[in-house]
């Protein structure tokens, strides 16, 4: 299993572990109304519950980019979509003006 091995490497002390690693479920596109894409959303949220912490999260892009109203293109995140995920990734990682990185998960 590669969570415990990912976990030690953002851990303090760890290569990661000055401002930790977010683990994410995949972004929400309006086209994907197949069973399994929830289904690999729900997975990822089942293999993370317990398993954060302030260097090791879990983001749940789906639910975060559903909320989004603009369209995907061609399966993919919009360009505005794109730059509201990386806000909310180097925000919950990069400390503000001294305040430490934010808790566990979204």
């Amino acid at each position: 299993e590669v969570l415990p091995t990912l976990q030690k490497f953002c851990e303090p002390g760890d290569r990661a572990g000055k401002m930790g690693c977010i683990i994410s479920s995949i972004d929400h596109c309006q086209y994907m109304n197949g069973e399994i894409w929830h289904l690999m959303r729900d997975i990822m949220e089942h293999t993370m519950s317990g398993r954060t912490s302030n260097t090791f999260r879990y983001v749940d892009l789906w639910t975060y980019t559903l909320q989004i109203p603009e369209d995907c293109l061609i399966g993919h995140q919009s360009p505005f979509s794109g730059i509201l995920t990386w806000q909310l990734f180097l925000g919950g990682l990069c400390p503000a003006r001294g305040r430490p990185s934010s808790d566990g998960s979204l």
